[in-house]
């Protein structure tokens, strides 16, 4: 997952899948490397899509994403 990305994002991701009230869909704006390995994402900052808030998200809680048609 990479900045500009568009994610959904599980506020609980031991019910990914089960309950779709509980996701919520964003763009990635930054990706923060986790301590050992900085390549390795360990958390997101994520717009949310429906309220434009931004929040901080625990890359466990990412579960697909679309990259987007006009990335270059």
């Amino acid at each position: 997952v990479k900045s500009g990305d568009i994610v959904f994002v599980w506020d609980n991701p031991e019910l990914a899948d089960s309950d779709f009230n509980s996701c919520w869909m964003g763009e990635v704006i930054f990706v923060e490397g986790s301590s050992r390995d900085p390549k390795a994402p360990s958390l997101f900052q994520i717009a949310d899509a429906d309220t434009g808030l931004v929040r901080w998200c625990n890359a466990d809680c990412v579960q697909k994403f679309l990259r987007p048609l006009n990335k270059s």
